[in-house]
């Protein structure tokens, strides 16, 4: 038979005629196509082939040169698990048409969300702690409180654990577990330091825990004048100056001296009158 021939529905494609449509063995990509050629297979551009969709990769097709091609998504577009944390990224696609889960590298730090945990590190993707508390030897962890407390209720300073209520050295710090269980906290407004004076009020802690001077301002009253001193106000400084009169005369309260005068601020009695008899 000399040249291409349809038989029926069938065309000659080398010593064999084959229907039309018919796929050569092996390959889905070339086939029976009269139009194309009755003599031989030839190319369907764009028919499925190989591989379905996958998360990475869309149907595989034909070519134009026959060949089944794979249809990979791009290197780092999105597949698998959207979800990310520190330690296991969304997952991505490597450009060959693997979806890859992207972990951080073992023993980068994390947080777990644990209060009673420390040393949060990554390892395959999960973070995981390294050491069960965070807490003092002296101290119990509190997950639910989010806090570190002392098995006595108390609070732990310097190292120990002291009860709830006790004070520092000048009462400014205390032991307030429901404000800190892991020190001291201001004993803000405590009496502290000195009592008062005719210059100042009681000492009282601020609020850094510091016991503080309350003085009155510089020129209110604070002692009246006498024979041998003058009056005088506040320094500011919590000081109420003694101002002596000297030279002035007063009474020491005894009749048979005379004349009696001011000296450093105190009424002193002149010679005594021998002739004199106290009254």
């Amino acid at each position: 038979m000399s040249g291409d021939q349809k038989v029926g529905n069938e065309v000659l494609t080398g010593p064999a005629c084959v229907p039309v449509g018919a796929e050569r063995t092996g390959n889905p990509c070339l086939a029976c196509q009269p139009e194309q050629s009755s003599s031989a297979y030839t190319a369907v551009p764009g028919k499925p082939c190989g591989l379905g969709a996958t998360d990475c990769s869309g149907a595989d097709t034909c070519d134009a040169e026959g060949t089944c091609q794979p249809n990979h998504f791009s290197a780092d577009s999105g597949c698998g698990n959207p979800a990310s944390n520190g330690c296991d990224q969304a997952d991505s696609c490597d450009g060959s048409g693997n979806c890859l889960p992207r972990f951080a590298d073992n023993g980068s730090a994390c947080e777990d969300g644990f209060f009673c945990t420390t040393g949060d590190n990554c390892q395959g993707g999960s973070c995981l702690a390294a050491s069960e508390t965070t807490c003092p030897p002296a101290q119990l962890c509190n997950e639910t409180a989010d806090q570190c407390q002392c098995p006595n209720g108390g609070c732990l300073a310097d190292g120990s654990c002291i009860a709830s209520g006790a004070t520092n050295d000048n009462g400014c710090l205390i032991c307030d577990p429901a404000r800190s269980s892991i020190g001291f906290s201001p004993n803000t407004n405590a009496r502290c330091g000195a009592a008062a004076a005719a210059c100042s009020a009681a000492d009282t802690c601020d609020d850094a825990g510091n016991c503080l001077a309350n003085h009155f301002e510089a020129g209110i009253a604070c002692r009246v004048a006498t024979d041998c001193s003058a009056a005088a106000s506040c320094d500011g400084n919590g000081v109420c100056p003694f101002i002596p009169v000297d030279g002035a005369s007063c009474d020491d309260g005894i009749a048979c001296t005379r004349p009696d005068r001011c000296q450093a601020g105190r009424c002193v009695g002149g010679p005594r009158i021998a002739t004199c008899i106290e009254p």
